[in-house]
C-alpha cells in the first residue's frame, strides 16, 4: 500500500509549492532558527555512567528547563500550526488563511495529543531509534484527522492505529528518511554555532550556521508533513 510514499510526497511539494513555502515557512522555519540563534541549547548527557556526574546533569537539566525550557515549548506549538496548515491546505483544499485558521483552533487538541503520545515516542526514540520511528508512524495520523476532520483526541489517536495496522514499517520508512535527513543535515550547522559560541563568536558565521539549522528543520518537517498527507490519503478507512 505504501510503495511510492516518497515519490508522491516529492510531487505533491513541486505541485504546490507556490503555496506551501510562503504558508508554513513563518511556522515552520522561524522558530528552531530563533532557538538556534537566541536561546540555550540543553545541557549534553553525559558520557561517563556515573551517579554524581548523572546528577550533576539532571540538576543542570532542570535549571535550564526553568530558564529556557517554556521557549522550545513555544516553539513546538508554533510548529503544530505549519504542519496543521498543511494538512489544511493539501487534504481539504482551503486558502491559505482559512488553513492557517483550523490548524490554530487544533492546537489545544494537537497539544494534548502530543503531551499523551509523545512520552511513548520519546522513549522508543531512546531504545535505539527504531521503536520510536515506528511509533511515529503508527500514530502519524493523529495530527491529520484533529486538524481537517476535528476529531477528538482519543478517537484520532484510536483512528490512526487501526487505519495504519500492517503498514507500520513502510509507513516508518516513509517518515524515517525525512527524520534522520534532518537529524544528519543539521549536525553540520550545529557544530559550527557550537563551535562559535564556544570561541569569541563571529555573529555573520553563527546567524548563516542557525539558518542552516532553521533550513534543515524546516525542510524535515515539511517533508514529513507531506508524507502523513499521502498516507492519509492512500490508508483505508
Amino acid at each position: 500500500m505504501m510503495p511510492g510514499l516518497l515519490a508522491e510526497a516529492w510531487r505533491l511539494w513541486r505541485q504546490h509549492r507556490a503555496v506551501l513555502l510562503p504558508a508554513t515557512a513563518p511556522w515552520l522555519f522561524l522558530p528552531p532558527f530563533a532557538l538556534a540563534l537566541l536561546v540555550s541549547a540543553p545541557p549534553s548527557l553525559p558520557t561517563e555512567r556515573d551517579g554524581d556526574v548523572a546528577q550533576i546533569w539532571a540538576e543542570a537539566f532542570v535549571a535550564w528547563v526553568g530558564a529556557e525550557g517554556y521557549w522550545y515549548l513555544l516553539a513546538h506549538l508554533v510548529a503544530m500550526i505549519g504542519t496543521g496548515c498543511v494538512y489544511a491546505l493539501l487534504l481539504r483544499g482551503v486558502a491559505v488563511r482559512s488553513a492557517i485558521g483550523m490548524a490554530a483552533r487544533a492546537v489545544p487538541r494537537l497539544a494534548l495529543a502530543s503531551l499523551l503520545t509523545g512520552p511513548v515516542i520519546l522513549l522508543g526514540l531512546s531504545l535505539w531509534l527504531v521503536p520510536g520511528l515506528y511509533a511515529m508512524a503508527r500514530l502519524a495520523l493523529v495530527a491529520p484527522a484533529l486538524v481537517v476532520e476535528r476529531r477528538g483526541v482519543l478517537a484520532a489517536i484510536g483512528e490512526s492505529v487501526r487505519r495504519t495496522q500492517g503498514q507500520g514499517l513502510a509507513l516508518m520508512l516513509g517518515i524515517g528518511l525525512p527524520f534522520l535527513a534532518g537529524w544528519l543535515g543539521g549536525q553540520p550547522f550545529l557544530a559550527i554555532d557550537q563551535w562559535q559560541r564556544a570561541e569569541q563568536a563571529n555573529p555573520v558565521v553563527l546567524a548563516i550556521a542557525d539558518l542552516g539549522i532553521g533550513a534543515v528543520a524546516f525542510a524535515a518537517a515539511l517533508a514529513q508533513a507531506l508524507v502523513v498527507v499521502v498516507a492519509y490519503r492512500r490508508l483505508p478507512r
